[in-house]
């Protein structure tokens, strides 16, 4: 039971479906001041990349990938340090030496 894989699961969960939601308003907001209101043209990109929620999303969207990749280390952590505190001294089990014989 190590606290650790489960903060590592809920913060990698939690950083996908932020950003997954931050880029679903940035590319919303993206499309249809490209498309609809200055019909494709560069004039109408480079507005659409100044506009306040694309800004603001691509902020969160930050955000959740630094939540994320904390939820990535702290995963990698639990990886390399699972049992090191275990000390158990191998047994074989079946298997009688003074027989000769293998299992």
């Amino acid at each position: 039971g190590s606290w650790k894989w489960k903060w590592a699961l809920s913060l990698q969960v939690t950083g996908m479906v932020g950003m997954t939601m931050a880029l679903l308003i940035a590319g919303y907001e993206q499309s249809f001041i490209e498309r609809a209101l200055g019909g494709s043209t560069w004039y109408a990109y480079f507005q659409a990349q100044n506009h306040e929620w694309f800004i603001q999303a691509m902020i969160w969207r930050q955000a959740f990938g630094y939540l994320f990749t904390g939820g990535v280390v702290l995963m990698l952590w639990d990886m390399l340090t699972i049992g090191r505190a275990e000390d158990r001294s191998i047994q074989v089990l079946g298997h009688d030496a003074s027989e000769g014989g293998v299992l």
